[in-house]
């Protein structure tokens, strides 16, 4: 176990006792004595507390950058001239489309067909 060095204050006081006379004086000494802190300790808490600040400071900064670019990319989202899910407008079928898609589907039928009576020859 360490010993604490300390700092020894003596005081000395005079003071005249009700039992004795005026020019006799009682001379009480009072010793106090005042520990100091160990040094290692205190810088260890020093030390302690800087790397708290810093890790606070850190952490606050990279949450602010986070948010910063979080900001930024929803900003350059919002501003896009185009949807950002499929086509939207009106759904409406148009008589010459459904008409086209007929005629696709049945050349896409008789060319599978020609395709497998010319692999039974």
């Amino acid at each position: 176990m360490k010993k604490k060095k300390g700092v020894i204050t003596i005081r000395f006081e005079f003071r005249p006792s009700d039992t004795e006379s005026q020019t006799d004086t009682a001379r009480q000494v009072f010793v106090a004595e005042t520990i100091t802190p160990d040094p290692t300790s205190s810088l260890y808490g020093v030390a302690l507390i800087a790397a708290v600040g810093i890790a606070l400071t850190i952490t606050l900064l990279g949450f602010a950058l986070s948010w910063y670019m979080m900001s930024k990319k929803a900003k350059a989202a919002a501003n896009v001239d185009y949807p950002a899910y499929g086509v939207t407008g009106p759904t409406l079928d148009c008589p010459g489309d459904r008409k086209l898609a007929h005629s696709a589907h049945m050349y896409h039928y008789q060319h599978q067909k020609q395709q497998i009576l010319a692999m039974e020859r």
